[in-house]
């Protein structure tokens, strides 16, 4: 596996999922404590992540994180197009 460098400046390998480690250093960054800093660390993973790991494909992923702000964006741009195209 190759090691590969965070945005934290923190090595990582290659697949390995977002630790207890990580979770201060963001939220310092960011300026906001997480109330369930499981949920930020299930942002932080990428499917091909917990499939390096043997775990449900999925399950605990950003995967439906990404579907769900990817619809919430898809109604934005369609207001913001039937407001300025009626």
């Amino acid at each position: 596996m190759v090691a590969v460098r965070d945005p934290l400046e923190t090595p990582v390998a290659a697949g390995a999922l977002i630790g207890d480690a990580l979770i201060t250093p963001i939220e310092t960054i960011l300026g906001h404590e997480f109330a369930q800093p499981s949920l930020l660390r299930e942002a932080m993973t990428h499917r091909s992540a917990l499939h390096a790991r043997g775990r449900a494909r999925g399950k605990g992923s950003n995967e439906r994180m990404e579907f769900i702000g990817d619809r919430v964006l898809g109604l934005l741009i369609a207001e913001w197009l039937a407001e300025r195209f009626p």
